[in-house]
């Protein structure tokens, strides 16, 4: 397994890593009801007709991976706005565009810091647990500032892993501890900065970095997993650590984890991923 000398040298293996995983696993992300009831899509795309009902429908997708949330927007709003979905990643964009032929709808690959857009450009900034990917946060959150017009507003979803609960908990205890035990450094997390999931960590940053207003409006949630013990499996699969364990590893997860599932496979699991939805305002000019 690789050895890191420093951080620069791990954040540099961390963006391969990554640019390199989403080349042939989208990101999607399951379109269910949450405890909120709309689904973690869902509650982005009700910001967006909020602000279209009063005139402002000019989108920006962060960190679109294969356009699935700018495809719902346009066909939430009856394609009565411009939606543009950005993502590092030139494999996902053309996806994106490939999948998403709708006029209103472009895409486009840079990175967060520097969009490469007008600045006042658009009313919305939505991403979909992408965000807290995207080093370095003070940059990008002050090129989310500079493209969002006044009185528009930037929301997005992402975790809050300490109130996972059920299987997906106790998942997430045994890949920590079989990864730790492997000396394996789980890159897909390695970009991620805590401070997106501090709240009070967090609200400093925009104060410092934007002009958006406090206080920011915060919804803590959990989205159920709806599936089987042998879907559920497979799900796991999906995690960015995944692919960095052994074979010897990857098993001895499965085995513990299975362990944990009803004997019937077929039987659902009790299982849930804590999210949170953070939005902030830009305040029009008095």
């Amino acid at each position: 397994m690789p050895q890191f000398d420093d951080e620069p040298q791990m954040k540099k293996a961390a963006k391969e890593f990554m640019l390199k995983f989403h080349e042939g696993n989208p990101g999607d992300f399951p379109d269910t009801a949450t405890s909120l009831g709309p689904s973690s899509y869902g509650l982005l795309v009700a910001v967006a007709e909020r602000l279209a009902d009063a005139g402002r429908p000019r989108v920006l997708d962060l960190g679109c991976g294969n356009g699935a949330l700018c495809a719902m927007v346009s066909q939430a709003l009856g394609g009565r706005c411009q939606v543009t979905g950005v993502d590092i990643n030139p494999v996902q964009t053309e996806r994106a565009q490939q999948l998403n032929g709708a006029e209103n709808i472009s895409f486009r690959c840079a990175p967060g810091d520097r969009l490469g857009l007008p600045e006042n450009s658009v009313d919305l900034v939505l991403s979909h647990m992408s965000f807290c990917f995207m080093p370095p946060l003070e940059a990008v959150l002050r090129e989310i500032d500079r493209v969002t017009a006044d009185g528009g507003e930037f929301s997005f979803v992402v975790g809050d892993g300490e109130r996972d609960i059920g299987i997906e908990l106790e998942y997430q205890e045994i890949a920590n501890r079989v990864m730790e035990e492997e000396g394996v450094t789980d890159l897909g997390q390695a970009l991620v900065d805590p401070r997106v999931f501090d709240i009070e960590a967090f609200k400093d940053l925009v104060a410092a970095h934007t002009s958006f207003a406090a206080p920011l409006e915060r919804q803590r949630f959990q989205l159920p997993l709806k599936m089987t013990g042998a879907e559920y499996l497979t799900f796991i699969t999906g995690d960015y650590g995944w692919s960095l364990l052994s074979e010897a590893g990857r098993a001895r997860i499965t085995r513990e984890v299975a362990h944990l599932l009803p004997d019937d496979g077929d039987a659902p699991v009790s299982a849930a991923i804590a999210l949170q939805q953070i939005t902030l305002t830009k305040p029009k000019p008095s």
